[in-house]
């Protein structure tokens, strides 16, 4: 993040242009100068790379290299950012994809945009006259009203079709599980059923593919197993689908037997069959055996991809095993397969967990240097690190750049960058991004508000964290907790006593935290009797079981009335408790 001044000058035309990496070119973005160059600061001095003119991105406007140069001047004079009509020639803006302009037109109707032009065509002609659409059309006409939203008038035109056939129920399954709405799949494909119209593979794989998403995996079994009742014959793309459905369960036991049975009905296992039981392997923590499956790929003549790497980075990561991803990382150049962003962005995340910032910045450099341009993964990973390291003017740095160079942040980059603040009990700063936030256009979401209403939390200001928790629509449990945390630290159980009614009025369950927050407060005002009472809710409640912290506060309580042996009982009757128990829990001092 060096502020560096920028040097300019008239080139030839066919010149070679120097970007600095990996932060001053992403600012200069949308006013490149002809030839410009900006040090970046490292262990053996300035970095620089060359891109020719001729795969250098246009700039705002479409400016000439002459103009660009006259606007970089004029801007580090303080002049301002130029306008995007300030140029040689004017680009056409289009309207963003998924924004409302593009989404409706003038009187309030769905336009077309998004749409490819075939989709396009067919629901005009649709609109026009819906008695000459064929087949075909009427195809794209159901998968063009699921795209944009419209799923009653996918209906309405389902119904004005003569004799569907399973394109077109394959389309309505499509749509309705794009948009969540899987149980409304199911009755589509009974209605298939009812119709005459035999369902083949690809409208069973889409619900299992639906499923498989969600990690149901019973679900998508049950799918299978009538798919193979309706005597439809499973393919590749079916295998795969209940494999991936396995493999995000960590069930690598499961996703190899299917494997076995795929082979069985001669289906040669392909590339992501490959790449599901890795991903299987890597969730189940056994990377032997995930790098086991590299070899077999090689042995197959299967080439691995740039997944198949980062399924194995990420695997690394999570055991916290730099060097082993470091590894993976020149295993994959090696055979040829380019790294892509994703790549990156996990080795990167590797670091800032080891809180190696050093490491972070240079896979950024590695990144910048392969000419991938930062995703806001990469922009979020780089604020925690700054966030880790202390430096939350650095943080407060990238995510301004970001804005600048029309990289829109999504609420983890700010709830990141908020959360620094909150550990450092700056409140004000923490309050300041979330007005960011909502000037950038993002929503916050229950991750943001928490982290606020944990600020306000440490510092026992429990009227703060009331404003905060009033702005959450659907309050969880981890928004209770906070709360009721909030009132403890200030030293008011009438309060806290209170958010668990309001937590109970609102049917959430409560959890371990739930209660020992309370009984912590009741151990520190020495209320005995509450503090049974809580213990007792506690071992009827479903999602919550009496741990070694429940126990010591309720001897807090004994010991702060003086009750020596009511604080011996206490401890009987926690190793008869846990007497019996096959995965006791963590041993923790009890005095």
């Amino acid at each position: 993040l060096h502020e560096a001044p920028v040097q300019t000058r008239r080139a030839p035309r066919a010149c070679r242009q120097r970007r600095v990496l990996p932060m001053q070119v992403l600012m200069r973005r949308n006013h490149k100068p002809e030839r410009s160059m900006a040090p970046f600061e490292t262990k053996d001095g300035f970095l620089t790379v060359s891109t020719p003119w001729r795969h250098r991105p246009s700039g705002v406007g479409g400016r000439s290299p002459r103009s660009q140069a006259k606007v970089l001047k004029d801007d580090n004079r303080g002049k301002g950012t130029p306008k995007p009509w300030q140029g040689r020639t004017r680009r056409r803006q289009h309207p963003r994809r998924g924004s409302p302009s593009a989404d409706r037109g003038a009187g309030g109707r769905r336009t077309l945009s998004p749409l490819p032009v075939r989709q396009q065509k067919a629901i005009k002609a649709y609109r026009k006259d819906p008695s000459k659409v064929n087949h075909i059309q009427w195809t794209q006409v159901l998968i063009a009203l699921g795209k944009i939203g419209d799923l009653e008038e996918m209906e309405t035109a389902f119904s004005l079709i003569a004799k569907p056939n399973f394109y077109h129920f394959n389309a309505l399954l499509s749509c309705y599980t794009r948009a969540g709405k899987v149980r409304v799949a199911e009755t589509v494909l009974q209605r298939m059923s009812d119709q005459g119209v035999k369902p083949d593979q690809i409208s069973f794989s889409i619900l299992m593919q639906a499923y498989a998403k969600r990690k149901d995996v019973k679900s998508a079994e049950r799918v299978f197993k009538e798919m193979l009742g309706a005597g439809a014959t499973p393919d590749c793309v079916t295998y795969n689908t209940m494999i991936t459905a396995y493999a995000r369960k960590g069930d690598s036991k499961s996703a190899e037997n299917l494997r076995q049975r795929m082979e069985a009905a001669n289906i040669t296992p392909d590339i992501f069959t490959y790449n599901a039981l890795t991903l299987a392997y890597v969730n189940m923590g056994d990377m032997d055996n995930a790098m086991r499956v590299l070899d077999r790929m090689k042995w197959a003549g299967v080439k691995p991809t740039v997944q198949t790497f980062s399924t194995l980075m990420q695997g690394n990561v999570k055991r916290g095993d730099v060097t082993g991803a470091e590894r993976i990382l020149a295993a994959m150049r090696k055979a040829g397969v380019r790294p892509n962003a994703v790549s990156y962005n996990t080795l990167m995340q590797a670091y800032v967990q080891k809180e190696n910032f050093n490491g972070a910045q240079r896979v950024l450099q590695q990144m910048l240097h392969a000419g991938l341009t930062p995703s806001v993964i990469t922009f979020t990973t780089l604020i925690k690190a700054y966030a880790k390291d202390g430096n939350r003017a650095a943080a407060e740095l990238v995510l301004d750049r970001m804005l600048r160079i029309k990289i829109k942040p999504d609420v983890f980059t700010f709830s990141a960058l908020m959360k620094a603040h909150v550990d450092h009990g700056d409140m004000e700063r923490a309050e300041s991004v979330l007005e960011w936030m909502q000037r950038a256009g993002v929503r916050p979401n229950g991750v943001t508000f928490t982290t606020l209403m944990q600020g306000y939390a440490n510092r026992g200001d429990p009227a703060m964290a009331e404003r905060v928790f009033n702005m959450i629509r659907t309050p969880d449990v981890i928004t209770f907790n906070t709360l009721m945390q909030a009132y403890a630290n200030a030293g008011d159980p009438k309060g806290a006593e209170a958010v668990y009614m309001r937590m109970r009025s609102a049917r959430v369950e409560a959890t371990n935290s739930t209660y020992n927050s309370l009984m912590g407060l009741y151990a520190k005002n020495g209320d005995v009797l509450s503090a049974e009472s809580t213990l007792r809710e506690m071992s009827r409640s479903a999602k919550s079981n009496p741990t070694t912290v429940t126990f010591n506060k309720l001897m807090q309580a004994y010991l702060s009335t003086g009750d020596s042996q009511g604080a011996s009982g206490v401890m009987h009757r926690m190793n008869h408790f846990f007497k019996d128990s096959d995965s006791p829990p963590k041993s923790r001092s009890i005095f």
